[in-house]
């Protein structure tokens, strides 16, 4: 009868939030059995584990993650804050769908995700319009769905601030996946 040997890891990381969600993200994958896009490294049983291969399975996850932190996709072309008379978010959606690097999910950046990229690192160098709860005509024209001039909408701008503008001005629209 052969007997089972069992093999332990200890694996240190240090305790910031982002480590944390990449151990997590890798439990949960591991728990599912199945990824979109294979390891760049697959173990077989009884074969000895590398540093190397381990730490290029980690550098893949961990290039997942960012890229699934990563909202921003790209701006659109500029415009007026009217992106239509009924739904102006829908149709910010549509807009952003057909900016390159943009994807089938893609819609106007929210407030919200502008200040979580900020606070990774992100800059940017010019002001577009966002989704958010700046201004008056609804704090965003209106659902983007208005040009009045005596209404404003959200913005975001260098500085990684949010701002406001008046909503007959053209500014390119921030997309976000």
């Amino acid at each position: 009868m052969r007997s089972k040997r069992t093999v332990t890891f200890q694996l240190s990381l240090p305790r910031t939030p982002s480590r944390w969600l990449l151990l997590g993200a890798a439990v949960v994958i591991g728990a599912v059995g199945a990824v979109a896009v294979a390891a760049p490294q697959a173990f077989v049983a009884n074969e000895p584990l590398s540093a190397a291969k381990l730490n290029a399975n980690f550098a893949d996850l961990d290039a997942r993650v960012r890229r699934f932190e990563s909202a921003y996709c790209g701006k659109s072309a500029i415009t007026t804050a009217k992106l239509d008379n009924v739904n102006g978010f829908a149709a910010g959606a549509t807009l952003c769908r057909s900016v390159a690097g943009c994807n089938a999910n893609a819609h106007v950046c929210t407030q919200e995700e502008m200040f979580r990229l900020a606070s990774g690192g992100m800059t940017t160098s010019e002001q577009a319009w966002i989704v958010g709860t700046v201004g008056n005509g609804g704090g965003q024209c209106n659902g983007l769905t208005i040009e009045d001039g005596n209404y404003f909408g959200t913005t975001w701008g260098p500085g990684a601030r949010s701002g406001v503008a008046n909503c007959a001005t053209k500014l390119p629209v921030f997309c976000c996946n």
